[in-house]
C-alpha cells in the first residue's frame, strides 16, 4: 500500500497511529508490563519489568546481583 492508502484504511478501521506500534503498546497492558531504560557513554538500554515492581526488583532485570546488594533509586 503507499502511505496515504495506509492512513485512510487507519482511519477506516480507527486503528489510530499504527498497528503494531499500537499492537505493543497494548500487549504490554494486558501483560502488566512496562520499560525503563539505562544509558551510558557507549549504550542506551530498554528493560521490560511488571508494572509496581520495586526498584530491587527492577535492578534484578539487569543483573540478578542488583536486587541483593541495591542500596537506593
Amino acid at each position: 500500500m503507499e502511505e496515504e492508502e495506509k492512513k485512510t484504511f487507519r482511519n477506516e478501521m480507527n486503528y489510530g497511529s499504527g498497528g503494531v506500534n499500537d499492537l505493543i503498546k497494548k500487549g504490554y497492558e494486558i501483560l502488566g508490563l512496562m520499560t525503563f531504560f539505562t544509558t551510558g557513554e557507549d549504550e542506551t538500554r530498554g528493560w521490560t519489568i511488571k508494572k509496581d515492581s520495586s526498584a530491587p526488583e527492577a535492578g534484578a532485570a539487569i543483573h540478578s546481583d542488583f536486587r541483593d546488594k541495591f542500596i537506593r533509586a
